[in-house]
Protein backbone atom coordinates (compact mmCIF):
# COMPACT_ATOMS: atom_id res chain seq x y z
CA UNK A 1 0.00 0.00 0.00
CA UNK A 2 1.39 3.40 -1.02
CA UNK A 3 0.01 6.92 -0.60
CA UNK A 4 2.02 9.80 -2.10
CA UNK A 5 1.07 13.46 -1.82
CA UNK A 6 2.58 16.85 -2.55
CA UNK A 7 2.13 19.18 0.43
CA UNK A 8 3.61 22.57 -0.43
CA UNK A 9 7.29 21.98 -1.20
CA UNK A 10 7.29 18.58 0.53
CA UNK A 11 6.63 15.19 -1.03
CA UNK A 12 5.02 12.95 1.60
CA UNK A 13 4.83 9.20 1.10
CA UNK A 14 3.22 6.65 3.41
CA UNK A 15 3.77 2.98 2.63
CA UNK A 16 3.32 -0.45 4.13
CA UNK A 17 5.91 -3.12 3.38
CA UNK A 18 4.90 -6.74 3.95
CA UNK A 19 7.10 -9.47 5.42
CA UNK A 20 9.68 -10.84 2.98
CA UNK A 21 9.78 -7.75 0.72
CA UNK A 22 12.68 -5.36 0.14
CA UNK A 23 11.39 -2.07 -1.28
CA UNK A 24 13.52 0.19 -3.47
CA UNK A 25 11.95 3.64 -3.31
CA UNK A 26 12.51 6.43 -5.83
CA UNK A 27 11.51 9.74 -4.26
CA UNK A 28 11.01 12.83 -6.45
CA UNK A 29 12.95 15.88 -5.20
CA UNK A 30 13.13 19.49 -6.32
CA UNK A 31 16.92 19.75 -6.02
CA UNK A 32 19.96 17.50 -5.51
CA UNK A 33 20.45 19.07 -2.06
CA UNK A 34 17.04 17.89 -0.80
CA UNK A 35 16.78 15.69 2.29
CA UNK A 36 14.71 12.54 2.71
CA UNK A 37 13.44 11.40 6.09
CA UNK A 38 11.98 8.03 7.04
CA UNK A 39 9.77 8.10 10.13
CA UNK A 40 11.24 11.49 11.02
CA UNK A 41 14.93 10.54 10.68
CA UNK A 42 17.14 11.71 7.84
CA UNK A 43 18.45 8.79 5.76
CA UNK A 44 21.25 8.27 3.29
CA UNK A 45 20.07 8.26 -0.31
CA UNK A 46 21.57 7.96 -3.78
CA UNK A 47 20.89 10.66 -6.39
CA UNK A 48 19.29 9.43 -9.60
CA UNK A 49 17.80 10.81 -12.82
CA UNK A 50 20.06 13.87 -12.97
CA UNK A 51 19.30 14.87 -9.37
CA UNK A 52 15.50 14.82 -9.71
CA UNK A 53 15.06 11.66 -7.62
CA UNK A 54 16.65 10.06 -4.58
CA UNK A 55 16.80 6.30 -4.13
CA UNK A 56 16.67 4.33 -0.91
CA UNK A 57 15.97 0.75 0.13
CA UNK A 58 13.74 -0.38 2.98
CA UNK A 59 14.37 -3.99 3.96
CA UNK A 60 12.13 -4.53 6.99
CA UNK A 61 8.36 -4.98 7.08
CA UNK A 62 6.28 -2.21 8.58
CA UNK A 63 4.58 1.13 8.07
CA UNK A 64 6.83 3.97 6.91
CA UNK A 65 6.38 7.71 6.43
CA UNK A 66 8.82 9.37 4.05
CA UNK A 67 9.23 13.07 3.41
CA UNK A 68 11.43 14.89 0.89
CA UNK A 69 12.14 18.61 1.23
Amino acid sequence: KVDARKIGATTAIALDIPEGVDARISVPVTSPSAHVTVNGRQVTTVLDENGTRMLLTLDHPGHYRLAAK
